[in-house]
């Protein structure tokens, strides 16, 4: 592959990814982001989640932007940036693995393979990693995952692939399965069918992983011992089966609805069309192993999803698709094998503009989608800031401009007739710390800033009644009583 083909394929991801995030190129802001903001960045990096879980590289960033004296704004858009950038790498490698298991001379096949290296990479998932200040640290996760499995299977280089694989343990430990799910997809383009020698050649990524984890599992237990953080469990090791079997009965909502971030169902009937075309080839030629291989394809890139089941909530107000980026890996996983391990793109014409056509349509919507959904999030952002700034300038003109902090305590007026589906698009609705009535203490003092802190007090109900209208269409009211700011929002 020359110099200039991996060129030309970086530049047209990074401007195809730059279009798809252009509305987070003034800036997002998620409730882990106004976390770090109200915690402080060095404080945050050295005394809270990122050391003490283990994600050394994202500590060290971060203990860098502290002493630089970046605004959170800057810093986001820095890793935004940095993420387009590293994720175009990172389609520049699969369009290489691509290349190893087939030759690419003809133009149209390069285009095929790009588009597909590209929805691998650049999915709907990925917008959900794209939320957080820390992007670019989870894409350099994903970006050596692949440069792991690369030196490992293809190059045979296994003390490279593992020193690797450790780099993106301690970027980020949540892009486990994809490292799971592209180690069963590069052996399979490379011995073709599932048999003994296969099963040995997976087994070395395997130990590669496990032992990864391990590092960073020790890591992580001597880190109380070396410093003077307290020890961060997310779940309890016997609560986790009890995570795990609760998640399973809502898994079907990934799978489904893809948490909104996809329209509902689309996915799940792209991937049933493929398989069914493929299906149909293989009974035709009689190619049986092809589809085959293609439902396993699809089996293992799903099971590799749920090995995060017991560690995450699957709740409808928590968006977690980054800890699920197989799924909107799949279809391109799939398309992979058929390009690589099948003539149907080359020789067999109706099969060919089928596929063609799904590809087309799957990668135009996927970016059409990226800029839908995360102009719904900007929208949230939008809500958040402008209450923010409407309690400020009320409060200021009460008590001056020179206020330090304020006690306020919020009470939520619901109209029967506000649901997700209606008055607010349910990306927005679930984006939004107001509209979703969480967090509004870390929110208020991110928007409101200038050093302001606000204390959030438990309201008195009776209080509410006595001094507020209860049926009114005013989107916002505050008063001063007892020296507490009580806020009334009607959502």
């Amino acid at each position: 592959m020359k110099t200039r083909e991996k060129i030309i394929i970086s530049l047209i991801a990074i401007i195809l990814g730059i279009i798809s995030y252009v509305y987070f190129l003034d800036g997002y802001y998620s409730i882990d982001t106004e976390w770090i903001y109200t915690r402080g960045i060095f404080d945050y990096a050295t005394k809270d989640a990122y050391i003490k879980n283990g994600r050394l590289f994202s500590a060290i960033i971060f203990i860098l932007f502290s002493f630089m004296n970046l605004s959170i704004k800057k810093i986001y858009i820095i890793n935004l940036l940095a993420s387009i950038l590293i994720s175009s790498i990172s389609v520049v490698k699969i369009y290489k693995i691509i290349n190893k298991y087939k030759s690419l001379e003809k133009t149209y096949l390069k285009i095929i393979a790009f588009m597909i290296s590209y929805i691998f990479i650049f999915n709907f998932t990925q917008i959900n990693i794209m939320l957080f200040i820390d992007s670019a640290i989870i894409n350099a996760s994903i970006l050596f995952l692949i440069s792991s499995l690369e030196k490992t299977i293809i190059e045979e280089k296994k003390k490279q692939g593992f020193l690797y694989a450790l780099i993106a343990i301690f970027c980020y430990q949540g892009t486990i399965p994809v490292y799971i799910a592209t180690a069963f997809l590069i052996c399979l383009l490379k011995y073709k069918k599932i048999n003994k020698t296969f099963f040995k050649e997976l087994i070395i990524p395997a130990i590669i992983i496990i032992l990864a984890c391990i590092l960073n599992l020790i890591t992580i237990l001597l880190i109380p011992y070396i410093t003077e953080l307290d020890f961060t469990e997310r779940l309890p090791i016997n609560g986790m089966m009890t995570e795990f079997l609760y998640n399973l009965q809502k898994f079907y909502n990934i799978i489904f609805d893809c948490q909104n971030y996809f329209p509902k169902y689309l996915w799940l009937i792209i991937c049933s069309l493929t398989l069914i075309i493929t299906l149909i080839y293989g009974v035709k030629t009689k190619k049986e192993s092809i589809p085959i291989n293609l439902i396993i394809i699809f089996t293992v890139y799903i099971l590799s999803s749920m090995i995060m089941l017991p560690m995450v909530p699957i709740d409808n107000r928590v968006e977690i698709g980054r800890v699920f980026m197989p799924i909107g890996e799949t279809i391109a996983g799939i398309l992979i094998y058929i390009i690589c391990n099948t003539d149907i793109l080359e020789n067999k014409k109706i099969y060919k503009n089928i596929m063609i056509i799904i590809l087309l349509f799957y990668f135009s919507f996927n970016i059409f989608n990226t800029i839908k959904i995360t102009k719904e999030h900007k929208i949230a952002n939008k809500i958040d800031e402008n209450f923010a700034k409407q309690v400020e300038k009320e409060i200021k003109e009460i008590e001056g401009e020179d206020i330090k902090d304020f006690k306020y305590t919020i009470y939520y007026l619901i109209d029967e007739n506000t649901t997700e589906k209606n008055k607010y698009n349910i990306i927005t609705f679930r984006n939004s710390l107001l509209l979703k009535c969480m967090y509004t203490e870390a929110m208020m003092e991110f928007y409101i800033g200038n050093g302001i802190k606000p204390n959030k007090l438990m309201y008195d109900e009776k209080i509410i009644k006595e001094n507020f209208e209860t049926q009114t269409n005013k989107e916002l009211q505050i008063k001063k009583i007892d020296e507490v700011y009580y806020i009334v929002v009607h959502v």
